[in-house]
């Protein structure tokens, strides 16, 4: 889902303060999250619009991110572009995170015994960022035509929190106070005719999450998808991050053995995964 950007203002982040804070740091690398969606490429003026920072600012920024090697530039039109070695802060992210290693195993043989896409979200306040994916082709019949879909988010994905079973089965396991915080200040936006959008609508679909152990969602964030997501949690037993298991499918065609094959599977792994980590 591409998400906006943001100005100054719009970061709280860049409104710290203290003695162990760096701002010019903070600015930095603030630099580098504007190039997404339709702002792959940027002069140093639209970086300044993006941003709301002083033009002077940006290019001293954009300069010294393109010497060390996170942006590249290109000599005849002056814009600027992600460079190759932000790749290594993913590579590392994936390689180095305890939530990534402990899950690895058990997300595979899920894909597997289920025959489904897999993904595994890690919870960022309003939303759910894809840290690691298991992809199925799936395939789906409109006006005559075969589509080849591959449902489930791509690694660096946001989603946001309201409308996808991923957020939902952690929102479920939060206090009724953390949850409703969380959807209050989402953009709840109508994505697909489906998407619950009122927060007590949404509230009202927790205790039935809380009940079976996971989160069932079906056509809200993407039009024929059936989502079942389970949540894993941390030493302290707060939901950290959730495992999906996605599918393509017709409405109508959804069964409770198919359910209970899924759903068996899922819990299994997200069992596994979260005795692993508390025992890191």
């Amino acid at each position: 889902m591409s998400q906006g950007h943001a100005g100054p203002n719009d970061r709280p982040h860049l409104q710290q303060s203290g003695p162990l804070f760096v701002g010019s740091l903070a600015k930095g690398l603030s630099i580098l999250e504007i190039f997404a969606g339709t702002h792959r490429e940027l002069s140093i003026k639209e970086a300044s619009q993006v941003t709301g920072f002083e033009r002077s600012q940006v290019q001293r920024l954009l300069n010294t991110l393109h010497v060390v090697g996170y942006l590249e530039k290109d000599e005849k039109t002056k814009r600027y572009r992600l460079a190759g070695r932000v790749l290594d802060l993913a590579f590392n992210f994936q390689n180095g995170h305890p939530l990534v290693d402990a899950a690895r195993p058990h997300l595979v043989a899920l894909g597997d015994s289920v025959n489904a896409g897999v993904t595994c979200c890690l919870h960022d306040d309003l939303e759910l960022i894809c840290v690691h994916r298991i992809p199925r082709r799936s395939y789906m019949e409109t006006s005559g035509t075969i589509e080849v879909l591959n449902p489930s988010a791509y690694f660096g994905e946001r989603q946001p929190a309201y409308c996808t079973a991923a957020g939902r089965s952690i929102l479920a396991f939060l206090s009724d106070d953390q949850a409703r915080d969380i959807l209050e200040r989402s953009d709840r936006r109508s994505i697909t005719r489906l998407t619950l959008t009122n927060v007590d609508e949404i509230l009202k679909t927790f205790p039935e999450a809380r009940d079976l152990g996971y989160a069932r969602q079906y056509g809200e964030f993407l039009p024929g998808e059936l989502n079942f997501a389970a949540p894993v949690f941390d030493r302290d037993n707060t939901p950290m991050a959730t495992v999906v298991v996605s599918i393509i499918i017709d409405q109508q065609d959804v069964t409770n053995e198919l359910e209970e094959r899924i759903s068996t599977q899922l819990l299994r792994a997200t069992h596994l995964i979260s005795s692993a980590l508390q025992a890191k």
